[in-house]
């Protein structure tokens, strides 16, 4: 999946939120973050940043916890 098609999917609404963790689990800037979209993510990287934003929305975690 490329970081595009994730920050376009429906099922994630706060686009802020999921902005700063793809920032975080690729290790990139907000900056380069726009002129990363077309970047495939690796599989392992996505589930981290499912898993996290799942830890972040539905369980209400604070972003510090969560990263």
């Amino acid at each position: 999946m490329k970081i595009q098609e994730l920050l376009q999917n429906p099922d994630y609404q706060q686009k802020r939120s999921l902005e700063n963790l793809i920032c975080h689990f690729q290790n990139i800037s907000r900056e380069e973050l726009w002129t990363k979209l077309d970047d495939e993510l690796d599989e392992n990287i996505f589930t981290q940043i499912s898993q996290a934003y799942d830890d972040l929305i539905i369980k209400k975690k604070p972003m510090e916890y969560v990263l």
